[in-house]
């Protein structure tokens, strides 16, 4: 299996207080997203997993082509959905809204235990 590459270096340059309102304010848009679909009734199969690319283009890619019957219209729709600007249409659906929420929060969570690895290895 190959190693996952993580992209988020936006998230590296953040402080720690900076890092944590990030992780809040995502577990509220999740809770949000919780509340809106009938408590979970809306299934999303690629919740769970992020892919091997960390970065939030890849997972918008991934959001807009879940459901799809992988032809070429649906790798190019997918494409066209990657850019920043079209976040607020995808997370109109609220499987692919929480997708990328679940995807940020594994980010976040994955740079705070870089960190506390990092900080570790100092203090031997």
């Amino acid at each position: 299996m190959a190693l996952p590459m993580n992209l988020r270096s936006d998230l590296a340059k953040l402080t720690d207080a900076e890092l944590a309102a990030r992780l809040e304010d995502a577990w509220d848009k999740y809770d949000t997203n919780e509340k809106r679909t009938l408590a979970g009734w809306v299934f999303s199969p690629i919740v769970r997993t992020r892919g091997p690319i960390r970065h939030p283009r890849a997972y918008r890619f991934m959001a807009a082509l879940r459901g799809g019957s992988g032809s070429w219209l649906d790798l190019l729709f997918a494409g066209a959905m990657i850019g920043r600007k079209t976040e607020g249409f995808l997370r109109s659906d609220p499987g692919a809204d929480r997708h990328l929420n679940i995807c940020e929060i594994q980010d976040i969570s994955d740079e705070l235990e870089r960190r506390i690895a990092i900080n570790k290895k100092k203090k031997q």
